[in-house]
């Protein structure tokens, strides 16, 4: 994911730096929600104004296809 704030650009990464499959915004948790192949979380600020990822698919228990790819309807 890339982020540019009008004068530079930040690349954010997923862990495993896995491509992207899906990504949507969540205005009311001021949250990106993204989707890949065996992964998926979102992106929040820190108190400095940077993003941090955080997994949600690492909570789910561990089952063969459970993670197989994700993708926005």
């Amino acid at each position: 994911m890339v982020k540019f704030d009008g004068y530079k650009w930040e690349v954010y990464s997923l862990p495993y730096k896995t491509l992207l499959r899906s990504l949507t915004y969540d205005t009311l948790n001021q949250r990106i929600y993204v989707g890949s192949q065996g992964e998926f979380g979102y992106f929040s600020h820190d108190k400095n104004g940077k993003f941090i990822y955080h997994s949600i698919s690492q909570q789910l228990p561990a089952t063969p296809d459970h993670l197989e790819k994700f993708w926005a309807h």
